[in-house]
């Protein structure tokens, strides 16, 4: 029977953004990157993604990893054995955000920078998101906001209406009594000009 090998905890998601930017407008846009003719270059949610696949699989060294955040004994073990807090990381304050975090050794450097990248790839997706659900969420406030308007103006309109309406009845009784009274006079003329004349000839 062959034996059953653990998936390796997922280094991608050792480091947590919501702990390094408790604000996720503070994470950075991904990537920074620092030129002579240029301050930032953002791209988008798919190559952030991408990268973050890219360094899933560098950081796995092939191996499979398991689904979901590490667990904190396991956090705090990978930490340990990847980080230091003695030295402070420049480069990552500068170019990710991370601040506090040096290579526990340098031969850990290019995995720790990976970390740290991936850290800030995941925040970078969040502030996306909840970026996202914000303007959602203001889109939905303005079109509530604009059909209470229009409702509003609705009922005003319909409440005018229905005042002047009513002020219109007795006017438009007087009408219809008018039209009434025309019709029985008209056909008052009609019985005595035509109707009874045309009897009596035929009975004489």
């Amino acid at each position: 029977m062959a034996p059953v090998i653990e998936a390796a905890p997922d280094l991608a998601q050792l480091l947590d953004p919501s702990e390094i930017w408790p604000d996720p407008a503070d994470c950075p846009d991904w990537p920074i990157s620092f030129g002579p003719s240029s301050g930032l270059t953002v791209q988008g949610p798919a190559a952030a993604r991408a990268r973050l696949e890219h360094l899933t699989r560098f950081l796995s060294g092939g191996r499979k990893v398991s689904t979901g955040m590490p667990s904190l004994q396991d956090r705090k073990r990978l930490r340990a054995e990847f980080f230091t807090t003695e030295r402070v990381e420049n480069a990552w304050a500068i170019r990710h955000g991370v601040r506090g975090l040096g290579p526990a050794h340098p031969k850990m450097a290019d995995r720790a920078t990976a970390i740290v990248e991936a850290a800030h790839i995941r925040g970078y997706l969040r502030k996306l998101e909840l970026a996202d659900q914000a303007m959602a969420e203001r889109d939905k406030a303005a079109k509530e906001s604009s059909a209470r308007v229009v409702l509003a103006q609705a009922q005003e309109r319909h409440a005018a209406a229905l005042s002047e309406y009513k002020g219109l009845e007795i006017a438009a009784a007087r009408h219809e009594q008018r039209c009434a009274d025309e019709r029985a006079f008209r056909r008052r003329q009609e019985l005595q000009r035509h109707t009874f004349p045309g009897i009596e000839a035929d009975v004489r």
